[in-house]
């Protein structure tokens, strides 16, 4: 909580990846009851140490789904907008399996959500299902753009979660399992 608000108040433009988060749900009264960080936190590269940068844009699957559903968004829009940047996408699922997370990813392909995209960085999956890995999914349609996928990465629904500031120039630096994510605001002469 107290980095996110350090973002909000401009004093911070970096962050570097858990080391332990919640492997599960866990119902919520008021907000403050402290999370229970009971696993070891290692993100997954589909390419090794790797760094890669653009402008953020994401959030959770089942919500951009239904925002391709009912064509409710142009995400295409704003890869064009910010063609010289590049784009990174960040993504996580609540509650789907492997067709949905394929579907989606492939309709937003085809619609152009993805052109210039410079990686992509998936969550940890709440309520995933199936046999079938969600990374196996995604890879099916991610694999062949060709770009860098990191996974299990500290945003969307299990706790902690980094700052994913949508429009913000971000940088990703991943090695052996770590990562960390750097901006540029561009704000009174600081950058990350």
């Amino acid at each position: 909580m107290e980095q996110g608000i350090e973002f909000l108040e401009g004093t911070r433009t970096s962050q570097h990846s858990f080391a332990r988060h919640a492997s599960g749900f866990a119902d919520r009264v008021t907000g403050l009851e402290p999370f229970v960080e009971d696993e070891d936190t290692v993100w997954r590269s589909t390419a090794g140490d790797v760094s890669f940068g653009g402008r953020l844009i994401g959030g959770c699957m089942d919500a951009i789904e239904w925002f391709l559903k009912e064509d409710a968004a142009d995400a295409s829009g704003f890869a064009r907008r910010y063609a010289s940047d590049g784009t990174v996408w960040y993504l996580e699922t609540f509650d789907m399996d492997a067709r949905r997370v394929r579907d989606t990813l492939s309709a937003m392909e085809s619609r152009g959500w993805m052109k210039g995209c410079n990686g992509v960085v998936f969550g940890r999956p709440l309520f995933y299902k199936g046999p079938e890995s969600y990374e196996d999914a995604a890879m099916d349609v991610l694999g062949r753009m060709g770009v860098p996928v990191l996974f299990d990465a500290d945003v969307g629904h299990k706790a902690p979660r980094m700052a994913f500031v949508n429009g913000a120039v971000a940088e990703f630096d991943f090695k052996n399992g770590e990562c960390d994510l750097s901006y540029d605001f561009g704000i009174d002469g600081r950058s990350a």
